[in-house]
C-alpha cells in the first residue's frame, strides 16, 4: 500500500458556545505547492473574517504564514513520495481547534513528516507530529502569550498548576519534571470552554503532543483583572 505524506493543517471549524455577536466568522482557504510537474502539496486552512479589515489582515497573515512555513518544511521531506507516482500529497486530522469568542482567537497548526523507508521502499519508524498554537487579541490583532493571561506576580503559582497537570497526564511514563520545565517560558495553549488547554512537546510518537485542560475555577484567582481571560469567561458564573 502506498503511503501518502500526512500533512495536517488542523484548523477545524469547531466553535465555542457564545452569543452570535461574540462569534467570529471563519472562512476556508486553499492553495497548492507544486513539488514537480505532476505532484503537488495541497494546503487547506482557515482564517477569520471579522469587522476590522486591518486586524483581520494581521491575524490572517500570521496564520497563513505559519501554514506555509510548515509546508516548506514538509516539501523538503516529500520529494521521494512524488517519485512513487503519488500526485496529491495531503492529509487532515481532527485535532481540536477553537476560534473566536469574546475578542479572542485561538488555533492550532500541525504537520507530520513522512516516515522513512528502507531499501525496498517499505515504511519504517513511528510517526511524529510537529505543531504550534496561535492566539490573538481580536480587537488589536496582536499575538497573546500564555504568561500575558495572568497577574505577573502570580505566574509562579500558575506554573506550578501547569506542571502538576502535566505530571498527572504523564504519570504512567515516570516523567522527570526538569525535562519539561523549559517549555513553560513560551507555553503553547488554546482556549477551552471550561478552561485553558495547554500543550507540551514530547520527543517520541506517543508523546509528540500532550495536552490537558486547566479549569477556569483553578485559574480565576491568578487572572489579571482586566485581562482577556476574565473577558473570555464572562458568561461563567
Amino acid at each position: 500500500m502506498k503511503a501518502a505524506l500526512f500533512l495536517a493543517f488542523i484548523l477545524s471549524n469547531s466553535f465555542l458556545s457564545a452569543h452570535t455577536a461574540d462569534t467570529t466568522q471563519i472562512i476556508d482557504k486553499h492553495d497548492t505547492i507544486h513539488l514537480n510537474k505532476t505532484c503537488y502539496l495541497a494546503l487547506e486552512w482557515k482564517e477569520i473574517k471579522g469587522s476590522d479589515t486591518a486586524v483581520n489582515r494581521k491575524i490572517n497573515d500570521e496564520i497563513s504564514g505559519t501554514v506555509f512555513e510548515f509546508s516548506r518544511w514538509e516539501n523538503d521531506d516529500s520529494a521521494n513520495i512524488c517519485d512513487n507516482g503519488i500526485t496529491t500529497v495531503a492529509g487532515f486530522s481532527n485535532y481540536r481547534t477553537l476560534f473566536g469568542k469574546h475578542n479572542f482567537v485561538s488555533c492550532t497548526i500541525s504537520a507530520s513528516p513522512p516516515l522513512p523507508r528502507d531499501e525496498d521502499g517499505n515504511v519504517s519508524g513511528q510517526p511524529y507530529t510537529e505543531f504550534t498554537t496561535l492566539n490573538f487579541n481580536l480587537k488589536t490583532g496582536k499575538p497573546v502569550k500564555f504568561n500575558e493571561l495572568f497577574d505577573a506576580q502570580k505566574l509562579v503559582v500558575v506554573d506550578t498548576l501547569v506542571m502538576k497537570g502535566l505530571m498527572d497526564r504523564l504519570k504512567d511514563f515516570n516523567p522527570d519534571p526538569e525535562e519539561w520545565e523549559a517549555q513553560l517560558d513560551d507555553l503553547d495553549f488554546t482556549m477551552n470552554e471550561n478552561g485553558v488547554d495547554v500543550y507540551f512537546r514530547g520527543s517520541t510518537y506517543i508523546l509528540s503532543i500532550i495536552d490537558f485542560v486547566i479549569f477556569y475555577d483553578k485559574l480565576k484567582p491568578f487572572m489579571g483583572k482586566k485581562g482577556l481571560l476574565n473577558l473570555y469567561y464572562l458568561d461563567i458564573k
